[in-house]
């Protein structure tokens, strides 16, 4: 943030950082960028012009539904009803266990 402030980017005040006001006749590249990146949006390139990806899967995959709270999906099984309270150190245990074990 510094050298942003030392640049003449953004403004330090107090504990706030303002963009400066002469930044976009300065220069509109940045400025343009620093928009793009408090909207979240990409700033430039060919993902502007580019079709958001779709993708298809085959018929019949996906996870099934096993019970309640228990799915399985090529070859792995979540069950998600498994749960442990806060105070409860063998149950956060055995679920961390479970949670990282490999996969077989």
């Amino acid at each position: 943030m510094r050298f942003l402030v030392r640049r003449r980017v953004v403004e330090a005040d107090g504990d706030t950082l303002l963009l400066a006001e002469d930044l976009e006749q300065r220069d509109p590249a940045l400025a343009q960028l620093a928009a793009a990146a408090v909207a979240g949006l990409p700033p430039t390139g060919p993902e502007l012009r580019r079709k958001p990806l779709t993708v298809v899967l085959p018929a019949g995959s996906g996870p099934k539904v096993v019970r309640h709270l228990c799915v399985e999906d090529a070859g792995s099984s979540l069950h998600a009803a498994t749960r442990a309270g806060g105070e409860d150190e063998v149950g956060r245990t055995n679920l961390f266990k479970y949670v990282l074990r490999p996969r077989v």
